[in-house]
């Protein structure tokens, strides 16, 4: 690291519970009362302990630039050795001096009036402490417990005590070496001195000493990151019923090596933030677990307003070796009749630049010749009746404006189709899709269909009504024979379900089908859509979107269906397709947005299936926050290892 050989290093440390089996001289310095009582006078011995500590360091530039947690900086380093002295238990006092001024030199440390050392004047003695005392001697571990425990004070601008120490040990000569040592904490030096550092001895028996001189990163490193618990100047709201909310929803992921594992720290995040101690920003949260963590096999997602989340609400993947992932994604476009009042209000709500796509295809609008009086914007987001959304010139373009918002959110996110597939008058917002439409090409078509219907509603000779039936093609034409002529199939769905047309006379207050059904043409690979012939012949031919599903599925092979549409009106259609073909089962549906409350979550949703799958989806861009504002979260609950395999 100092000769710029490496940018990150990993300094691990352990202790391995093989002194349970010491005999002999071996055993003797262990404590018979199992108690580390440093500089205490009952002190009988020190107590082994079991640890595994790993400490990273980072060059300090490349640390910034990533916004790590930086918890310290080494200023420097020295180690040496004693060489010979009276036995191999005797320390030499000149070696462990000597290593402290080269640490110092090391450090470019030269003007000591920098630095305040608490409570050392010449008339008050110099504070010592042990780690020891807290949590034992952790042998091969120990030069990290005493780094971790110097960091640790820095932080809370506290010198921890020595809770074992009651008595002082009269073999000590504490005053001829100005020295004390204290059970309780004592607080930092004052705010007149800018930096806090500590110096850190670990001498080894043998004669091997070591010693690094650290500092506090300043307020804008420590900005990197953030405690889950609220300060102690909040303790007053502990109990305060308001939690950390967002007006929208945030994705939580979390990953783990095995489906026990996932499940149980899914368990203990969920414990944790329940917790009235514990108050942490969404944000933060979310970009802790999808960009300052490991990603393995073994996934779950949340998508939440609230920090205080049920376990039982995560979704959770089972990692399958051998079975495809959702790399390969197709598009399905909802088409007429899912429409519902107010349905891209959340749209605007949670991303607000979309407006600007609405703003752009309302002046296409404007443009035309004799324009709308209405406004996307307005008629998507403000309050209507079911009725008022259901008129032609209104749903058509209406639904395919949330269609575009939807296909480029998703592709902000990083999802790209590899093929796309329309339901009626989806083939418009599809042919976007596929690049075959600009924008203002797709709203033309759209409002231009509608238009139609509402110009010609008075050259049909008969209302039509529509009727939804759970029968394959070939049963329904046997009913339909003697009604030839008047009744025909209009939408092919799938191999269960297809919706029927017939004449049908004028019925008082119903006005939902006053008009044709919008219709595809083709079920074959879908081009040149954009010519005015085509879109005339969506309009009056049969809408076979099981075969065009099955071709797709067939030719594509894709590994995920995406609906997207006010609803997932096609989830029936799309599952009872996939159910006949042989790959079927491979293929994963869902819808991007929803009816009614929360129809936004959807969206969100679908990020969290695509990542449980693999794919390769920017949850920044998901959850909408700034990397440079964000802070990791550092101390929540550690990786639930998997203890039930024994060896």
């Amino acid at each position: 690291m100092l000769y710029r050989s490496s940018k990150l290093s990993p300094v691990s440390e352990f202790s391995l519970p093989d002194h349970v089996v010491d005999t002999g001289s071996i055993r003797q310095p262990l404590s018979p009362t199992a108690l580390c009582q440093s500089f205490d006078a009952d002190a009988d011995g020190y107590v082994k302990a079991e640890a595994v500590s790993c400490v990273i360091v980072k060059r300090h530039s490349l640390a910034i630039a990533d916004r790590d947690p930086i918890r310290a900086i080494v200023r420097g380093t020295a180690s040496n050795s004693d060489g010979r002295t009276s036995s191999i238990a005797s320390p030499s006092a000149q070696g462990q001096a000597a290593v402290i001024r080269q640490a110092y030199a090391n450090a470019g440390i030269t003007n000591f009036n920098e630095t305040a050392y608490l409570d050392r004047s010449p008339d008050q003695p110099l504070l010592i402490g042990s780690v020891k005392s807290n949590i034992g001697h952790l042998g091969p571990a120990a030069g990290d417990s005493d780094l971790l425990k110097a960091i640790l004070a820095m932080e809370k601008d506290v010198v921890p005590g020595t809770p074992l120490f009651i008595q002082l040990n009269p073999k000590i000569p504490f005053k001829r070496f100005k020295v004390r040592a204290s059970r309780t904490a004592a607080a930092g030096p004052d705010e007149g001195f800018p930096l806090r550092r500590a110096s850190i001895n670990s001498f080894r028996c043998g004669g091997s000493n070591a010693h690094a001189f650290i500092e506090k990163p300043n307020a804008e490193q420590r900005s990197f990151f953030v405690s889950s618990y609220a300060a102690a100047d909040e303790t007053k709201n502990f109990f305060d019923d308001k939690e950390p909310t967002s007006q929208s929803p945030h994705l939580f992921v979390v990953t783990a090596d095995d489906a026990n594992s996932l499940k149980n720290n899914i368990q203990a995040l969920s414990n944790h933030l329940v917790n009235p101690r514990v108050k942490v920003g969404l944000s933060d949260l979310a970009y802790t677990f999808s960009e300052r963590r490991s990603r393995m096999w073994q996934k779950g997602f949340i998508t939440t307003r609230t920090t205080k989340i049920e376990a039982a609400n995560f979704t959770a993947s089972k990692f399958t070796p051998g079975r495809p992932d959702a790399k390969k994604i197709s598009l399905v476009f909802t088409g007429e009749g899912a429409e519902w009042p107010q349905m891209e209000r959340e749209m605007l709500d949670f991303f607000p630049s979309k407006s600007s796509v609405l703003e752009e295809l309302d002046d296409v609008l404007q443009a035309q010749p004799s324009p709308s009086a209405w406004s996307l914007i307005r008629e998507l987001s403000e309050p209507r009746t079911t009725e008022h959304m259901r008129q032609p010139e209104l749903f058509q373009p209406l639904v395919m404006a949330l269609q575009m918002c939807i296909f480029e959110m998703l592709k902000s996110w990083g999802v790209h189709a590899s093929s796309v597939v329309g339901y009626g008058s989806g083939e418009i917002a599809a042919a976007y899709a596929a690049g075959l439409l600009d924008r203002a090409g797709a709203t033309k078509a759209a409002f231009y269909r509608g238009r139609t219907v509402v110009n010609r509603k008075d050259e049909v000779e008969a209302e039509v009504d529509i009727l939804a039936v759970d029968l394959g093609a070939e049963t329904v034409s046997q009913y339909m024979e003697k009604y030839a002529g008047d009744c025909w199939i209009s939408y092919f769905n799938s191999n269960y379900r297809n919706l029927l047309k017939r004449d049908a006379k004028f019925k008082p207050g119903s006005s939902i089908w006053r008009a044709k059904m919008f219709s595809s043409v083709t079920a074959a690979e879908m081009t040149g859509l954009a010519t005015a012939a085509c879109w005339t012949s969506t309009m009056i031919s049969p809408v076979r979107f099981e075969e065009a599903l099955t071709r797709l599925v067939e030719q594509d092979a894709p590994s995920f269906l995406i609906e997207i549409g006010p609803s997932g009106a096609l989830a029936g259609p799309v599952s009872q397709t996939l159910e006949k073909l042989p790959g079927g089962a491979g293929v994963s549906y869902c819808a991007a947005w929803s009816r009614g409350a929360n129809a936004g979550h959807s969206l969100f949703d679908v990020a969290g299936y695509l990542f449980l799958g693999g794919a390769d989806i920017d949850l920044a861009l998901v959850n909408g926050y700034n990397r440079e504002a964000v802070r990791t979260i550092v101390d929540l609950p550690n990786y639930c290892w998997n203890h039930t395999i024994k060896y």
